[in-house]
């Protein structure tokens, strides 16, 4: 190989990510100019057409190769595979882990589901994404491609992948452990409240929040009260204060959302049952 394309792989095998796009090799090749520290490098910066010989040198020694889930992107062959949470949300900066998979991370839960739960952002929502990461990662000079969407396969690492696409994109962060993205503990309990077929049913739900609400009452109720969703309040309102007696003005403060003569149901995948919350005028379905 030639050195840019040897100090192109140390670079690359670094970072320790397993799965690249050629943006990222890339960028090891304008840290290596930046660098200095390589003989023979031509000119002051690297070029397109660089790039291409360089993914041929890493190629035809099999540093790299096409992912065999991930068609448009590259598997890096000199670090070990990541976790299929990492692979996916780091070739995808507008999607994380959430729902009954977050509850994994956060031991509220003992089920470990098949699926990969995750939420993708789309519409207005993507394009922000898109924006902010276009602003704070990229080499606006040196970008050979535009961030797209990607599309994601059926199955990565042949684990399934459950993902809900939405416009309401939620809080998440990065887990010191390790390099995936996750909504955050008070994202997850709104995510229970608004979507329970997603995180074990309502049964389970409601069973997570008798045990682990109070620990993490504060993250809810900020993020439940930030979410601009009435219903959500409404049902995280009655688990809260009816039926596991927590007491907090702000979500005391949501029974304004409550309707009276409405047909609101506590479990949205379940039909109208005559027991009712009075205070919170809704069906107790579960």
């Amino acid at each position: 190989m030639t050195h840019l394309a040897e100090a192109t792989a140390e670079r690359l095998q670094q970072s320790a990510f397993s799965v690249i796009a050629d943006r990222e090799i890339f960028r090891a090749m304008v840290r290596v100019y930046e660098a200095g520290e390589t003989k023979y490098l031509r000119g002051n910066e690297p070029t397109l057409s660089m790039l291409e010989s360089t993914k041929a040198a890493l190629s035809a020694e099999n540093i790299i190769s096409r992912d065999r889930d991930y068609g448009r992107f590259w598997r890096l062959n000199i670090v070990p595979d990541n976790d299929v949470a990492e692979i996916v949300t780091h070739v995808d900066p507008a999607i994380y882990v959430s729902h009954l998979s977050a509850m994994v991370i956060y031991n509220l839960t003992t089920r470990r589901p098949k699926p990969l739960y995750l939420t993708k952002a789309s519409g207005a929502a993507w394009k922000e994404i898109q924006e902010k990461v276009q602003e704070a990662e990229f080499y606006p000079k040196y970008e050979t491609q535009p961030l797209s969407n990607v599309h994601h396969p059926k199955r990565v690492r042949g684990r399934l992948l459950e993902t809900l696409t939405t416009k309401k994109y939620g809080d998440h962060l990065t887990t010191r452990n390790s390099r995936q993205r996750v909504a955050t503990i008070g994202q997850t309990f709104l995510d229970m409240v608004e979507k329970p077929s997603l995180c074990g049913g309502m049964t389970h739900v409601l069973e997570v929040y008798e045990e682990y609400a109070e620990t993490h009452l504060s993250e809810i109720v900020r993020t439940v009260e930030q979410s601009g969703s009435q219903i959500a309040k409404v049902r995280a309102g009655y688990i809260l204060e009816e039926y596991i007696s927590l007491s907090h003005e702000t979500v005391s403060g949501w029974t304004q959302f409550a309707q009276r003569g409405s047909s609101r149901v506590l479990d949205p995948e379940k039909p109208f049952e005559p027991q009712f919350s009075e205070r919170w005028m809704m069906s107790i379905n579960v």
